[in-house]
This record gives C-alpha cells, structure tokens and sequence, in this order.
C-alpha cells in the first residue's frame, strides 16, 4: 500500500474529493452568479470575435 506521510493514499484521495469538491462547487456557482465586469483579472472573456465589438 502507498502511504503519504504516514497515510494511507487512499484515504488522503477521498479526503480530498470530500474537502475539495464542494468548495468547488460553490465557487463555480459564485462565478456564475457574480456579474459580468467583477473581480479582477482575468475575468470574462469573450466567447467569440464577435462578441469583441460588443
């Protein structure tokens, strides 16, 4: 068995994905939700030349 500072790896890849996958979550939710021009760079880029004239 692998082990990470004593720990079994296993363990530390479920603890990450507990820990880690809701705090995406709610900043992907944050992002969405946040307006066009907040927050700093990078921001939102266009999604096409079109939208650069815009």
């Amino acid at each position: 068995m692998i082990e990470i500072a004593g720990l079994p790896a296993h363990i530390l890849l479920v603890h990450a994905v507990v820990v880690l996958g809701p705090i995406a979550g709610v900043a992907a939710i944050v992002y969405a939700v946040a307006p066009a021009g907040a927050g700093s760079w990078p921001g939102r880029w266009p999604c096409c030349r079109s939208c650069w004239s815009r």
